[in-house]
């Protein structure tokens, strides 16, 4: 959000995008209203806690899928030998990253946590 971008309005009829109570209209299919509304649907997203509602192979994963399906791009694309999670919450990322790993036949995955942490986290498992 701008330091003046308080107010979003979308006309889905009208094709258009307005901020901050008509300083601005652009197109619906302009980059500033993507922009825009990207920035509304984030912050909507983060206050209902979104984020918190997806799982991966059952486990509870702190992560929306659209950064998943980014996320598995870069692993298949890099192809890392070692692949570190930090701060493991649920394990549900834990697993996303190993179980891709599993599927490229290459990889493994190292987490860490805090002791707090551990008694939820899955036990580690070698995937290959």
């Amino acid at each position: 959000m701008t330091e003046h971008e308080r107010f979003v309005a979308i006309d889905l009829e009208a094709g258009e995008v307005t901020v901050d109570h008509g300083r601005a209209t652009y197109p619906l299919d302009t980059p500033e209203a993507f922009a825009a509304v990207s920035r509304a649907w984030l912050r909507a997203g983060w206050d209902t806690k979104y984020v918190y509602s997806f799982t991966w192979l059952g486990r509870p994963i702190i992560q929306l899928p659209e950064d998943m399906v980014r996320l598995q791009e870069v692993i298949h694309s890099l192809r890392p030998e070692v692949i570190v999670e930090t701060g493991v919450a649920h394990g549900g990322s834990l697993v996303f990253s190993a179980s891709l790993c599993k599927i490229m036949d290459h990889g493994r995955v190292v987490a860490s946590t805090s002791r707090s942490a551990r008694t939820t986290a899955p036990r580690s498992r070698r995937t290959r």
